[in-house]
């Protein structure tokens, strides 16, 4: 199998949190809104080349754990 594009690097997930204010040591604060979004140059770059018809392969390491699997299903 070919591939219009190999990515080698960095794929990784942004958690963005909105809280209440920011804490000071040992305080804690109200979260108001927790998002994860695609993130990482390879990754956003081989999804963006995937939209748009290219076959990608990504190479590289992903955890096994929420985000890994978050990042993947993303690319």
């Amino acid at each position: 199998m070919s591939f219009d594009v190999v990515g080698v690097g960095i794929a990784c997930s942004d958690v963005n949190i909105t809280v209440t204010s920011i804490p000071k040591i040992d305080e804690n604060v109200l979260v108001l809104d927790y998002r994860k979004h695609m993130g990482g140059t390879v990754s956003t770059a081989l999804a963006t080349l995937q939209r748009l018809g290219m076959r990608t392969k990504y190479m590289g390491m992903l955890g096994d754990d929420e985000y890994g699997r978050f990042t993947l299903e993303g690319m």
